[in-house]
């Protein structure tokens, strides 16, 4: 958010601030308190502010509450999503980003993966972006729209909850080295995952957002090096 509006953009925010707080809203910059899911607040948003672009990054991502709750993940990741899309359809909005995740491609096991490996999801959470996707273009296809689906590797930045599940290994990592604490390690140690910082992960997005000629891109977002 602090980046779009570093950039000059006119932003607006919507949020239902379930895993998050308002005062994390850059000054200057519009915040709706409501849920993607709702088309009467969605509608609204994007008629009254002129939404011509949307960066879709509101989603659960809790793999073993997916497991837990696959319903309410599908409610949450997929209906929320078409309703989403639709309405921005209605309001004319040009261009869609997704924030999509490397979750899709499940257990792949030929070294590094590309956008050409074969999505193979083996979790509701992953499937619920998989699915994601398939609606995403389905929906560009019949209205015109411009979009990529961004699929997110491991992130990790500023601001990440140490007690979180997904990706949760760095801050906890740094939290245990601050309290002179000896990190937990699952399995042998030899475990490897690709990590992306936030801020290459927010470039990604701007570069998304103003590419001229985007038809439709899936696009793997990670840094290529095992850690």
């Amino acid at each position: 958010t602090a980046a779009l509006a570093a950039s000059g953009r006119s932003v607006v925010v919507l949020d239902d601030l379930s895993t998050g707080t308002a005062d994390r809203v850059p000054d200057g910059v519009t915040l709706i308190e409501g849920d993607v899911g709702d088309a009467a607040v969605v509608g609204a948003a994007l008629h009254d502010h002129g939404v011509t672009a949307v960066i879709h990054i509101a989603a659960k991502k809790q793999v073993g509450e997916s497991v837990a709750r696959p319903l309410w993940y599908y409610r949450q990741n997929v209906t929320a999503m078409a309703t989403l899309l639709e309405c921005c359809v209605d309001a004319g909005v040009d261009r869609f980003l997704f924030s999509s995740s490397a979750a899709t491609y499940g257990m792949a096991t030929d070294g590094l993966i590309s956008e050409d490996t074969p999505a193979q999801p083996i979790n509701p959470y992953g499937e619920s972006k998989l699915i994601g996707e398939w609606l995403l273009a389905d929906v560009a296809r019949s209205a015109g729209l411009s979009y990529a689906a961004l699929r997110y590797f491991n992130v990790f930045g500023p601001g990440q909850d140490p007690h979180a599940e997904y990706a949760a290994v760095v801050p906890r990592f740094i939290t245990a080295a601050r309290d002179a604490r000896r990190p937990v390690i699952y399995g042998d140690g030899h475990q490897s995952r690709d990590f992306i910082h936030v801020d290459d992960v927010v470039a990604a997005n701007l570069l998304a957002a103003d590419v001229p000629g985007l038809a439709g891109a899936t696009v793997n977002i990670g840094s290529g090096v095992r850690s």
